[in-house]
């Protein structure tokens, strides 16, 4: 039997509300791994006012990315042969390139704030060749690991770029053989015409 008895418990147990998980600064919270991962900035933000930096948060992922946690295993879909299946091996190859190189240029978007805070290239520019030359032309002159890393990560997010252009031409070229009547629409193109 306890020696506690409920009224006790009842009064100096402090009240806890669902807004607890996210406001409550000290003593036990409850939250799921999705509401950690919101806190978790969050606190950091707290941690950085209390030393005396204005920083700001950056939370990234990518389209179909898990939050809080590893993918669920892949399921096999159904097998395509010949040129069906070679058509689908290469749009599935270059949505690939496309989320690593759209990673790349997330991560990118730190070390050209650090270098230059007014430097921050429009939305979606970074993938394309003109943009991603200037960038690596401005960071020739810049000495230091962050302009260091920051050329490699536009080296590699250009890497991507010829890679995945390369992969939509053959793409274009396989549904113009498959599809050419679909392809003859007006607003209808290859990536398009494959889905």
């Amino acid at each position: 039997m306890s020696d506690i008895a409920p009224t006790e418990t009842a009064t100096t147990a402090p009240a806890y509300e669902l807004a607890d998980r996210y406001c409550r600064e000290e003593g036990p919270v409850f939250l799921t791994g999705i509401q950690a991962l919101v806190r978790l900035p969050m606190l950091q933000r707290q941690r950085d006012l209390a030393a005396g930096h204005d920083t700001a948060g950056y939370v990234t992922g990518y389209r179909g990315s898990p939050p809080g946690g590893p993918a669920p295993p892949a399921r096999p879909g159904p097998r395509l042969d010949g040129r069906a299946g070679e058509l689908r091996l290469r749009v599935d190859h270059r949505e690939a390139r496309v989320a690593e190189r759209t990673r790349c240029v997330n991560r990118l978007r730190w070390p050209l704030h650090e270098l230059d805070p007014s430097w921050d290239p429009p939305a979606r520019s970074l993938c394309r060749y003109k943009s991603l030359d200037a960038s690596a032309a401005r960071l020739r002159g810049v000495d230091g690991p962050v302009a260091r890393i920051a050329g490699e990560i536009v080296a590699h997010a250009r890497d991507l770029t010829v890679r995945e252009r390369a992969l939509e031409r053959e793409i274009r070229v396989l549904v113009a053989e498959r599809a050419p009547t679909l392809m003859a629409l007006a607003g209808v193109g290859a990536l398009t015409a494959n889905g």
